[in-house]
């Protein structure tokens, strides 16, 4: 706990070098005794370098909103986002003071950010399919509280050498505060992906929640975190950190430049890269602050809650629909059930290698069982077991699945078969993170054996 803290910050949005508008949107709450001021976006989308102190009866509330739905009005959605965070903080007239209160305040803001935006959409039609991401944090004497539905980011960059790195970034002071709620990120989580591999993955925009979304509502994510004299805080939609390095935005963030000229050094980086989406920052910087006696309070570095992860998900910006991803997903299982009927083990291994060079889809695990010892094999069951990292690999990549009963292969399990073939994870492949079955009786017969070419890596 403190007894104040002393801050600057300063907000920029840039359209980018692909985009007609700006579906992003920012806002910066001062939550003060007898007044609430807030700063919203504007155009030229920049808010200058303001200074603010923080005690007893003084705190601040930051935002950001990604929107999605190009067409179907994302900027709407991520205004509606960030006006019912202003709107709560002025109906609650104060920013509450335990960490509990403040996670469930701030996770309450985003699940009815999310109704607004469905209410919308249902009013008006045309906006149907509009959703957004959204970062909130909330500082107050007791600490920094950070909520978030999606892949916007809160990063914090470390004063000095961090004595325990993020281990998804291996930074020197720079760490990840948020994680993305997105199929690849979860691979980095596990450390079976590097962040840089993440970053430049074909389903890198595909996220997991968002608000917005008509089939599952968001199930955000909170941390309490501790503050430091120079630390700062960079609040970034993916147009930052989906052009740049996180090497490469420490690197700028660690200058002794001013807050207002970081902003721009950044968003000039990231537009050299390509600009492919609006890019939209805010960044606070601690430059005093006072503890109090008693700092056993408010001081745990912890994940307040966890999201469980819908299997639903929304392609985002680049590819908006999650329609095609779903489509392409069943047509592949159709596919294979189709081909493994009607042809010869050639032809399953020759299409199958085919399917996953041209579709860049690895979806099916195969297993097979005998009866009674027969050499004449049936494929009893065909179950498509799919979860993150569900693969089996043996020497040389090769997928060769003995006769045995059909199983689920779990993340981690190591499975010792009669004939000695080892089974477990593949770790160099990553799939997207869906469950579903399908069961086929009686198919394929005279096959000893099913080997699929896993060792293509994408």
């Amino acid at each position: 706990m403190y007894s104040s803290i002393k801050l600057r910050f300063c907000c920029l949005s840039d359209v980018g070098k692909c985009r007609d508008n700006n579906e992003d949107n920012y806002i910066v709450g001062l939550v003060k005794s007898n007044e609430i001021d807030f700063y919203k976006i504007n155009n030229p989308f920049t808010l200058q370098v303001q200074e603010f102190e923080i005690n007893q009866n003084q705190s601040a509330v930051f935002g950001l909103a990604d929107g999605m739905g190009g067409a179907n009005a994302g900027e709407v959605a991520s205004q509606i986002a960030m006006n019912t965070l202003e709107l709560k903080v002025r109906e609650f007239g104060k920013i509450p003071k335990s960490d509990n209160e403040r996670v469930l305040f701030l996770q309450d803001i985003i699940l009815k950010a999310h109704q607004n935006i469905l209410k919308e959409a249902k009013h008006d039609t045309s906006k149907k399919g509009m959703g957004t991401t959204a970062v909130l944090s909330a500082m107050t004497t007791e600490g920094l509280t950070v909520s978030w539905s999606g892949d916007s980011r809160f990063y914090a960059l470390s004063s000095k050498s961090l004595d325990n790195k993020d281990h998804r970034l291996n930074l020197d002071r720079l760490s990840l505060i948020s994680r993305d709620h997105s199929l690849v990120w979860d691979f980095v989580e596990d450390g079976e992906i590097s962040a840089e591999e993440a970053r430049v993955h074909h389903l890198s925009h595909v996220i997991t929640q968002s608000l917005g979304s008509g089939t599952e509502k968001p199930n955000p994510e909170s941390r309490i975190c501790p503050i430091s004299i120079g630390e700062k805080f960079l609040i970034c939609s993916d147009g930052l950190n989906g052009m740049l390095q996180e090497a490469e935005i420490e690197e700028i963030l660690m200058r002794n430049s001013s807050l207002n000229e970081t902003l721009h050094e950044l968003i000039n980086k990231a537009n050299e890269a390509g600009g492919y989406d609006n890019i939209t920052l805010i960044l606070i910087e601690i430059i005093d602050l006072v503890e109090s006696i008693d700092m056993n309070h408010g001081h745990s570095n912890i994940m307040a809650t966890t999201a469980s992860q819908p299997l639903s998900f929304q392609r985002k910006k680049r590819s908006k629909s999650n329609i095609f991803l779903l489509v392409g997903l069943i047509a592949s299982i159709i596919y294979l059930s189709n081909f493994l009927v009607q042809n010869t083990k050639a032809d399953i291994i020759s299409k199958w290698n085919a399917l996953i060079q041209d579709k860049k889809i690895i979806d099916t695990v195969v297993t097979k069982s005998m009866e009674d010892g027969s050499k004449d094999n049936i494929i009893e069951s065909m179950t498509k077991v799919i979860e993150k990292d569900t693969y089996i690999n043996k020497s040389e990549n090769i997928l060769d699945v003995p006769p045995i009963q059909s199983k689920l292969i779990n993340k981690g399990n190591e499975i010792k078969q009669e004939d000695n073939v080892l089974i477990k994870p593949l770790k160099n492949s990553i799939v997207p993170r869906i469950i579903q079955s399908t069961n086929v009786d009686s198919l394929l017969d005279n096959h000893d054996s099913l080997e699929i070419d896993t060792s293509k890596k994408f």
